[in-house]
């Protein structure tokens, strides 16, 4: 034990020996400022280093600035020649490249930054951010050609003044709030964000000619001034998208979206024009056509339930002129939804829509009846003696469940009572007429059993519905 003891102690003093000798380590390599400038070497490497400030200048030999391994306060280009950037493993504060001095090849990997700020209203701009973590970012420049997988950001801005826009984001990025805005002229756009999770995109004043959204949860989705020349969005989730003054000229295909099930949508669509909604293929949606003040609420406020229900109620007599069955459908079951909802009566509207699917579904029926009729003999199995002798007397299930019982083995008293059970639901249940000899009235009020007398006339009216049921169904065929 002692000799356990001394070597843990030796091992705590190589350990802080190490410690410190690594402490020091540090300590050599910090600098308060580094300035790249005119040097010898094609390409400016910086490894391993803790710096206070990097100064980037003009280099005429050199255009490439490798970063590995580093903490970094504040990165700086004054540079007017064309600079790529490079950072590997590393920990930096900001980035800041602004007007004429501006970095046009970017690329990030497994590093943590916590601002980048490129401003260069006519440059243009490639980057690519792989598997870090960025807390902001601002680019307002001309063209912009942007790569994101496997990222973390907080906050990002970007802005395209002039040219062409391409975004590809990629492969399990947490995006947070992302805005992405054209500067004038509606510059062109290709957007295309698969396998992410954002909390709000908001897209603005863009020719888009190819917008694509694949297998990505948007919270909120905001497109403002802009003209979707092709769209394509399924298998992700999206509560809320707004439309304002948007032109589709494709078709915007929202029907293999997420959502509860084949006809309560997982999204709303908040539109501002009375024709857009024409190019919107979504037979399971709630469109409702409001004011931005109501966009950030929609569960439960009546007044934008009431629009939604008046706007729903528009779009199903458009479907009906052109007798499109399955959108006359779906927005008919929404509108009931929005109803119940407003009236605060829902869960009669879940009712009605698992019985026959709020009348457009009678196929339905049948089956729900069946499956009660399976849990009825599932309990009367149970309770089968008791029914039988205290209920509703049937001497063939009272012979067949009782002769020979002390014979037979465990298996065969349980299959048998099983049968039993299902020969006295079904007489019971498929029964048009009751034997009033044979159900016990008087004992069980007598026994304050009125519950019991209840059960049984349950079981006949399920059953007389159902038999009903299969009656105008077989005339109606």
């Amino acid at each position: 034990m002692r000799i356990e003891f001394i070597s843990f102690l030796c091992f705590l003093f190589l350990f802080a020996s190490a410690e410190k000798e690594f402490d020091s380590h540090l300590i050599n390599k910090y600098h308060e400022k580094i300035v790249l400038d005119s040097l010898n070497s094609v390409d400016q490497f910086i490894d391993n280093k803790v710096i206070d400030t990097l100064v980037i200048k003009s280099n005429p030999q050199s255009n490439v600035v490798l970063i590995d391994r580093c903490i970094i306060k504040n990165v700086r280009f004054e540079s007017n020649d064309s600079t790529v950037l490079k950072i590997y493993n590393s920990k930096i504060d900001s980035i800041l490249s602004k007007k004429s001095r501006i970095i046009n090849h970017v690329y990030i990997n497994r590093s943590d930054i916590k601002v980048i700020f490129i401003q260069g209203k006519k440059e243009k701009v490639h980057m690519s951010i792989s598997e870090s973590t960025i807390a902001h970012m601002s680019i307002d420049v001309g063209d912009i050609d942007l790569i994101i997988s496997k990222s973390k950001f907080d906050n990002s801005s970007i802005v395209c003044n002039s040219g062409y826009l391409n975004v590809n984001i990629f492969e399990n990025n947490e995006l947070g709030r992302f805005f992405i805005r054209g500067a004038v002229d509606q510059p062109y756009a290709n957007i295309k964000i698969s396998d992410s999770n954002c909390k709000t995109l908001i897209v603005n004043n863009f020719n888009v000619e190819n917008y694509q959204l694949i297998r990505t949860n948007i919270g909120k989705t905001h497109i403002k001034s802009c003209i979707l020349f092709k769209t394509e969005v399924k298998q992700g989730s999206y509560p809320l998208i707004s439309l304002n003054d948007v032109n589709v000229i494709d078709v915007l295909d929202l029907s293999t979206v997420k959502r509860k099930n084949a006809s309560f949508p997982l999204y709303c669509i908040v539109i501002f024009n009375d024709t857009i909604w024409k190019k919107i293929n979504s037979p399971h949606h709630n469109y409702y056509r409001q004011d931005s003040k109501y966009l950030e609420t929609y569960n439960g406020n009546p007044g934008l339930l009431k629009a939604s229900i008046n706007f729903n109620k528009l779009l199903l007599k458009e479907y009906e002129k052109t007798n499109q069955a399955e959108l006359i459908k779906s927005t008919d079951i929404w509108i009931k939804y929005l109803k119940a909802r407003l009236n605060k009566n829902k869960y009669l509207f879940y009712l009605d829509f698992y019985w026959w699917e709020c009348g457009y579904n009678k196929n339905r029926i049948p089956l729900n009846i069946f499956l009660i009729f399976i849990l009825l003999v599932f309990i009367n199995t149970m309770f089968l003696d008791y029914l039988n002798k205290n209920v509703y007397r049937l001497i063939i299930v009272e012979h067949l469940l009782y002769d020979d019982k002390k014979r037979r083995t465990l298996l065969e008293n349980v299959s048998r009572k099983i049968i039993m059970s299902f020969i006295y639901t079904g007489y019971i249940f498929f029964g048009l007429k009751i034997d009033m000899d044979k159900l016990y009235i008087e004992a069980l009020v007598n026994k304050w059993r009125v519950d019991l007398l209840l059960y049984f006339l349950f079981i006949y009216l399920i059953g007389f519905l159902f038999v009903a049921q299969l009656l105008k169904n077989f005339f109606e065929f």
